[in-house]
Parts: structure tokens; C-alpha cells; sequence
């Protein structure tokens, strides 16, 4: 008998949901304490041997490699999904991140290390996320998406209020082997609600003549054009934005506190967000299409102006109104994503969309590659994210 019936709670989807949110809070928190600082950690060995453009290269280098294995290895492990079940999946997914941040914590710095952690994430990312998304579109309900993405993202961003600025002060004061056997703890016990999800009826098989046929049908090319958005503004922010604060004030401690501040007001505009995409989406029309298209292009707005400040009040203050704006766009965004994904089947849709969103990273790294030698790279490199935020506004067809 599952555990959940023997505690009376609600079995079936609910009680597989309130597993991934437990997983979903614990998780939010370690990696909020770590994945901050991994550019940074990545830049610095980089910027041993090459200087500050030496670091920089490396990082785009990091994830050039990163995602190009996962492009190649999504289909077979999303094979591989389909016969483990979600929950063991997203098992996997979470032991080989725990390897992930373990091998920085025993071992030195080093290129070698850089491409065995590149390695290890091109496993764990697609075993995790695949599942994880899956489950969050298969048992969802299409009317209470806003909802669900709104308490998904307070998890997560409850999780990251306090983890940032700790783990800037653990990895200045005891360094980054420290921080990172701080975080590999954390991710370790975000893996016990996991036992308590049930198994899931999965949509069939993978394959690259599958993924070829999808991404060729003229009905999915909205979708095709908002995943290379996605990864384009993904891979920026999520590894150069907080580079560049980190450069422009040189103190981990201030960039956790400032990341921690910034994340802290923005829950507010969760709560507003999931609630006003839900009502506006049960209207009908364009209403909800209205609201992901206004806030979308405001969006894409603060993501460029960011290589307009390089001083703590400036960054603080677009990086606030950012994440003030964010969850206004990203709610419906996510919404979105569910509903296309719950109407295709779950597992196939987001294996595609996960190869889709490699390559476009891949990409967009060579890209950056190339601009890094001028003296504007930072307009050019926050320009591709705002462009990556522009070309999913087609996603609100899936409304």
C-alpha cells in the first residue's frame, strides 16, 4: 500500500504534485546556494590561465559542451524515462546533481574537472527535468495552470530568499569546497519526498524520426521558435547576468545578499501573477495573450538595459524591477508550456523541447564566444537574451 493511502491523505495526481512541490522547495534551495555561484566558480579557473576574457570564454565553453551532449543524449535518455517511471527518474536525476556538486567539493579546480561536471549535467538535466515536467503537465489541470506554475515558483523562489546571500558568505569566508558540500546535503534530502510519488502512465516512445517529424510540422513551429527563446534568454541569465554583477563589485557575499533582497520582494508579484493569469485565461478572448504579450515586451526591455548599470544601487534596482516584472511573464509563460505539453502527452513534448533548447544554447554559447572580444560584449550578450524573451511571444497560441 503506498504511503499516502495509509496516511488517509489523497492518492493519485494530487498526491504525486505535493511530492514534486516538496521536491520542488528542498531543491529550490540548494541549488539557489550553489548554482549562483557556479559561473563564477567556472570563471575563475578559466580566468587562472586566460584573464577575465580567458573566464568568460570558459564558461560559454562549459555550457557549449554541456548542451550539445544533452542535445545528443535526450532522445536515449527519454527512452530510458519512459521504462524507469517519473519518480525514478527524477531520482536519477537528483543522485547524479548531488555527483555533480560532490566532485568540486574533494577535487581542485581544473579543465579537466570543468568537462567531467559538463559531462555529468548532460544526464542529470534531461533525467530531472524531463520527469519533472512531465509530471507537472500530466497531472495539472489546464484551468488552474497560473495556479500551479504561481506555487511552483514561490517554491522555488521561497527556497532562494535566504540561500544566496548564505551561500555567497559560506564561499567567501570557507571557499567553494565548503559551499559546495553545504549544497550537496541540501540536494541529497530534497530527494526523500520523491519515494512517496506514485507511478505515472507514460505517452510512448522517443526518437530522433519522431523529434525530426515535429520539429518539421508547420504547427509546432511556435513552439520550436519559443524554446530557442527560452534557452537564448536561459543560458544568459542564468550564467552571465550573475557574472557581470560579480565583476562589477567583485564580492560574492554582496552578489548572494543583493540576488537574496531582489528575490524576496518578487514573491509579491508571484502571488499576483498566478492569480491574475488564471482569471484572465477563464475569460477567454485575448485576455490572458494580453497580459503575456505587454509583460513579456517589458521583460525583454530590463534584460538588455542590464549592461546599462555597473554600480550596487543600479544593479540592484534592474535587477529588482526585473524580478519585480518576471513572474508577470513567466507564469503564463510556464502556463503555456503545461498546457501544450498536458495536450501532447507529457514525456515526448518535453524530450523534443529539451533538444530544442540545447541546440539553441549551443548556439548562442558560439555566439558569445565570438563577441567576447569587443568592447560592447555586454550589450550584445544581454541583447541575445531580451531577443530569446521576444521570440516566445508566440507560445500564447497555446492559450
Amino acid at each position: 500500500m503506498h504511503l499516502s493511502e495509509r496516511l488517509g491523505s489523497r492518492a493519485g495526481k494530487t498526491d504525486s504534485l505535493i511530492s514534486m512541490y516538496w521536491n520542488v522547495l528542498l531543491r529550490g534551495l540548494g541549488m539557489s546556494m550553489l548554482g549562483l555561484f557556479v559561473p563564477i566558480y567556472i570563471y575563475k579557473i578559466g580566468a587562472d590561465w586566460g584573464g577575465m576574457i580567458g573566464g568568460l570564454q570558459l564558461v560559454a565553453g562549459y555550457m557549449l559542451i554541456q548542451r550539445l551532449l544533452i542535445a545528443l543524449v535526450t532522445i536515449w535518455v527519454g527512452g530510458l524515462v519512459n521504462k524507469l517511471s517519473f519518480r525514478w527518474s527524477v531520482l536519477l536525476g537528483s543522485f547524479l546533481t548531488v555527483l555533480y556538486y560532490l566532485l568540486p567539493s574533494l577535487i581542485d579546480g581544473s579543465l579537466m574537472l570543468v568537462v567531467a561536471m559538463a559531462l555529468i549535467t548532460s544526464f542529470s538535466i534531461p533525467f530531472y527535468w524531463l520527469s519533472r515536467l512531465s509530471i507537472l503537465a500530466v497531472d495539472g489541470e489546464h484551468k488552474s495552470f497560473g495556479k500551479e506554475m504561481g506555487i511552483v515558483t514561490l517554491l522555488e523562489r521561497g527556497g532562494a530568499i535566504l540561500a544566496p546571500v548564505v551561500g555567497g558568505v559560506v564561499a567567501q569566508v570557507f571557499g567553494f569546497k565548503t559551499l559546495f558540500a553545504v549544497g550537496v546535503v541540501i540536494i541529497s534530502v530534497s530527494t526523500v519526498p520523491l519515494f512517496y510519488m506514485k507511478h505515472h502512465q507514460h505517452d510512448g516512445g522517443v526518437s530522433w524520426a519522431g523529434f525530426k517529424s515535429w520539429f518539421k510540422d508547420i504547427k509546432n513551429r511556435h513552439l520550436v521558435m519559443s524554446f530557442v527563446g527560452e534557452g537564448m534568454d536561459g543560458f544568459v541569465t542564468s550564467f552571465y547576468w550573475p557574472l557581470y554583477i560579480f565583476l562589477m563589485i567583485g564580492s560574492l557575499e554582496v552578489l548572494g545578499g543583493l540576488i537574496s533582497v531582489t528575490m524576496f520582494f518578487s514573491v509579491l508579484t508571484v502571488l499576483l501573477a498566478s492569480r491574475w493569469f488564471d482569471k484572465k485565461r477563464a475569460v477567454g478572448g485575448k485576455e490572458d495573450e494580453k497580459m503575456f504579450w505587454w509583460f513579456g515586451g517589458l521583460f525583454a526591455v530590463t534584460r538588455v538595459l542590464r549592461a546599462g548599470f555597473g554600480n550596487l544601487i543600479g544593479l540592484f534596482s534592474i535587477d529588482l524591477v526585473t524580478k519585480l516584472i518576471a513572474p508577470l511573464y513567466w507564469i503564463p509563460f510556464g502556463g503555456y508550456v503545461c498546457s501544450a505539453g498536458k495536450k501532447a502527452g507529457g514525456l515526448r513534448f518535453y524530450v523534443y523541447r529539451e533538444v530544442v533548447y540545447s541546440l539553441a544554447i549551443v548556439v548562442v554559447s558560439g555566439v558569445v564566444l565570438l563577441v567576447l572580444g569587443f568592447g560592447w560584449r555586454w550589450w550584445g550578450i544581454f541583447g541575445l537574451s531580451a531577443f530569446g524573451v521576444l521570440l516566445t511571444m508566440k507560445l500564447a497560441k497555446e492559450s
